[in-house]
């Protein structure tokens, strides 16, 4: 998930708070199992974007392939 902030479109001065999801597959069990143990940390991920999602490789168009810096 990421956080943030945003103005919303044609408005001027205030900001809200906006959160944006992330939602991808993971092919790697140990990039999983990894990922499991940074809960609550900032995460950069590594991904592959394809065109859908197909069973074998997730629910996601989003395949995360590697796990760049655990902040």
């Amino acid at each position: 998930i990421q956080a943030g902030f945003r103005q919303p479109k044609g408005t001027t001065g205030t900001s809200a708070v906006q959160s944006y999801e992330f939602e991808f597959s993971i092919a790697d069990e140990a990039i999983a199992d990894s990922l499991k143990l940074c809960s609550g940390r900032d995460v950069l991920l590594g991904y592959k974007e394809y065109f859908a999602a197909i069973p074998w490789r997730g629910n996601s168009k989003y395949v995360v392939d590697r796990i760049i810096e655990i902040k």
